[in-house]
């Protein structure tokens, strides 16, 4: 019942109920924030309901989600505060007209199937991307005075503009090959037969390096950051054994984007998921957004736990050269949402020639203070397969990323 997942939520407006130490019931159906000042909350003394719902911030602090009603006696030092319906969304509704359509993810409580459809019909919301909807996760169009309502549900957590998943490479440039990096998975006996490695991507990979090995369910056309990504991990060097990737006996699983993330439950199910690779990002360039955890770092975090067998790696971004205060130019820049994740490893952009980090190579802290990136790869003037069955260079994190996929595979 307890999940371990840290949800930042922006400021909250409290009240303090009164009579506490004494037995209470709380309101039904809501969000409650648990703080605590002396001790660590001990959180299996507070009675709760088998469908409630908890999320340990830190041993001091809780948020909780009530079917029911919170019986049992609080200490003196617990503090139970509600949730503000306009603190459940995080972005500023005043960049926006009242008449205009806003693309947004409502992040909701562990709702059903039906409960969802009732809350979708509830609304009348429009454009709906169901894809995310298993986790908990509805992608639609709404306006100011719908969002209004809508954060006042108590199913709902979190409100935020929806992502668009973009590229992560910075150009394509050439100087030398991806088999130079680090030896060739055939020297070392690591080949990556019967493992399946899923990408998320911008592609339709139809290169000859991945015949015969490659599932996919992208609907995009060919597209060469695609095929360079995918060819890194998996490419075998059927036309240029300079192309050749790190596992060139692996299978692959392609999807579009963030979708390979969404389907890792039944990818892991189906086809024994092992890796996923995911060189993209959203917002990019926005400071506000760098190193965000959001409900989009929550649901991440959600599908890591529970596949733990599965390895998500992301490029960390490729905005190195903004500055965004108070830090110094370069930090708090690695992207939000995915990459700003507790429970996925994200890769910054090495230089291959020069021990150094690429000055363009995102980087952190994340807004709550946590080190990013966990590693770093050689992404610079990176050879790999291109579309129309070429080969090319290119440069960016996209490029460290599969690197270390390859590696993993």
């Amino acid at each position: 019942m307890i999940k371990s997942l840290w949800l930042t939520i922006a400021v909250f407006i409290s009240f303090q109920l009164q009579g506490i130490g004494q037995n209470k019931k709380s309101p039904t159906n809501k969000w409650f924030e648990l703080t605590s000042s002396q001790s660590p909350i001990n959180i299996h003394d507070l009675k709760l309901e088998e469908k409630d719902q908890v999320y340990k911030i830190s041993d001091y602090h809780y948020i909780l989600y009530l079917k029911k009603h919170l019986d049992g006696v609080l200490p003196d030092y617990i503090k139970i505060s509600a949730l503000n319906p306009e603190n459940k969304i995080a972005f500023k509704v005043e960049d926006f007209s009242s008449n205009e359509l806003i693309d947004v993810q409502i992040k909701t409580a562990a709702i059903n199937s039906s409960e969802r459809s009732n809350f979708i019909a509830k609304y009348k919301l429009r454009n709906i991307n169901f894809a995310w909807a298993e986790h908990h996760l509805i992608k639609t169009s709404v306006s100011l005075d719908e969002i209004a309502l809508i954060a006042a549900d108590p199913s709902v957590l979190w409100i935020e503009l929806a992502p668009e998943d973009s590229p992560l490479d910075e150009e394509v440039i050439g100087i030398t090959n991806a088999k130079q990096i680090m030896p060739h998975g055939q020297i070392s006996g690591l080949t990556g037969k019967n493992i399946t490695v899923g990408i998320g991507d911008n592609a339709d990979v139809m290169h000859v390096d991945l015949q015969n090995r490659l599932i996919s369910y992208n609907p995009a056309g060919a597209e060469n950051h695609g095929e360079h990504v995918t060819g890194t991990i998996a490419g075998n060097g059927n036309k240029d054994v300079y192309g050749s990737g790190y596992a060139p006996k692996a299978h692959v699983i392609n999807d579009y984007f963030s979708q390979i993330i969404a389907k890792t439950p039944q990818y892991a199910t189906s086809s024994n998921l092992t890796v996923t690779n995911n060189s993209y990002g959203s917002f990019l360039g926005d400071c506000s957004y760098m190193g965000t955890y959001n409900a989009t770092s929550q649901t991440m975090d959600e599908i890591a736990i529970n596949h733990d067998k599965v390895l998500h790696i992301f490029a960390a971004a490729n905005d190195g050269n903004f500055t965004c205060p108070p830090y110094p130019q370069g930090y708090k820049t690695v992207n939000g949402g995915f990459a700003s994740a507790k429970n996925t490893l994200v890769v910054g952009n090495m230089m291959k020639y020069k021990v150094g980090v690429r000055a363009t190579s995102s980087r952190g802290p994340t807004t709550d203070g946590r080190i990013k990136p966990e590693i770093t790869a050689i992404g610079t003037n990176v050879y790999a397969p291109l579309k129309n069955n070429n080969y090319g260079n290119s440069t960016g994190t996209s490029m460290a990323a599969p690197n270390v996929a390859g590696i993993a595979v």
